[in-house]
């Protein structure tokens, strides 16, 4: 319909309508007094009932003006919007759920056709209106609630914006959350010290190229590298790995070691670590073992299992240059059982630094 370029006298219903008329539900008997509440279509219907045919349940807009039999049985033949029924609007007095009682001022929803309750049903209930007034009459508590379209309206407006209100903090934690993450990813340091880049901490030579079973520890592919110790193998591998000027002498260092076990004899079975630091100004031998061992390889054969090892910050150097030099055994409990090791990280902390 486009603009009229003429004056208007639009039909007046007053400051707030008292009355309106809807077609009524199918197949509805509504009786005077009760709820009357609306479905999805815009038509009148009793408490309870569903608003579209799912759990959730239609809200109230006042109460029924009279009995309004629009059952199949009646002369117009119970269809949709047969009849009309008359709706008042305003306050009227009901009865209360026992456990879930309005005081002045609350949200009530529709507990049956003359009750009201604060408790929504999880947000299956139907909105009924406010509470503005409780008064006992002839030892009855009653239940004044204020019920029209545009209360309900603003109840329902109200809700759905707090739940966007909730949803929207949800996802403002979750963020927060992503953003403590990262900062948190971002002041840990990584360094990956690659199989290759051990020795036979003995003689300081390169690791044995293949791994010979009952005889030799060394390198083997299984789907990828790893080095594998033979049962009752003392012989350490070791790496040298310079600290970076970043690291936080303040903070603990952390070896975390991706190893498995080729038997089911030794659920005990763990990773000793020996480490030493070299700093800038002391003597090459100068720092005492801080290591120890890491945590059981207990997972079941050849799966996979991350073990660590924790250097406490006491230990760490808080100046440099520095380097962590460690080795790696396993431990007297792996007396059945290979023990491979797939990868080796040093995690430390970060430290800002001057640009």
């Amino acid at each position: 319909m486009a603009d009229t370029t003429f004056q208007r006298d639009p039909l007046y219903r007053g400051d707030a309508p008292r009355q309106s008329t809807l077609p009524m539900r199918a197949d509805t008997l509504s009786l005077a007094g009760c709820f009357a509440c609306v479905d999805f279509a815009g038509r009148a219907c009793n408490a309870g009932t569903s608003y579209s045919g799912g759990a959730a349940l239609a809200s109230a807009c006042g109460v029924f003006r009279a009995d309004f039999d629009n059952r199949t049985t009646a002369p117009e033949g119970g269809g949709a919007g047969a009849i009309y029924a008359e709706i008042r609007h305003g306050v009227f007095a009901f009865l209360g759920e026992a456990e879930h009682l309005p005081i002045v001022g609350n949200a009530c929803y529709v507990a049956d056709n003359q009750t009201v309750s604060t408790d929504s049903d999880s947000g299956a209930r139907g909105v009924a209106g406010y509470c503005v007034a409780v008064e006992a009459i002839n030892g009855t508590t009653y239940y004044f609630v204020e019920t029209s379209p545009s209360v309900v309206g603003q109840i329902v407006i109200a809700a759905t914006e707090a739940s966007q209100l909730d949803t929207a903090q949800s996802d403002i934690d979750a963020a927060e959350a992503d953003i403590a993450d990262l900062q948190t990813d971002e002041a840990m340091g990584r360094i990956s010290v690659p199989l290759p880049s051990f020795v036979v901490a003995s003689t300081g030579l390169p690791l044995a190229t293949a791994f010979n079973d009952g005889v030799a520890d060394g390198l083997e592919w299984s789907e990828g590298l790893q080095y594998r110790f033979n049962p009752s193998s003392t012989a350490a591998i070791g790496a040298s790995v310079p600290l970076p000027a970043e690291l936080d002498g303040t903070a603990g260092i952390t070896i975390r070691i991706l190893a498995s076990r080729i038997g089911s004899a030794n659920a005990d079975a763990a990773i000793t670590v020996a480490a030493f630091f070299q700093v800038d100004g002391a003597a090459i031998d100068a720092d005492a073992d801080c290591g120890g061992d890491t945590g059981a390889v207990a997972a079941a054969t050849t799966v996979l299992d991350t073990v660590t090892r924790a250097i406490a910050h006491g230990d760490v150097p808080d100046t440099g240059p520095a380097v962590l030099s460690f080795t790696l055994v396993p431990n007297a409990d792996l007396d059945g059982d290979d023990l491979c090791i797939h990868a080796v990280l040093i995690e430390y902390a970060k430290t800002l630094t001057a640009s």
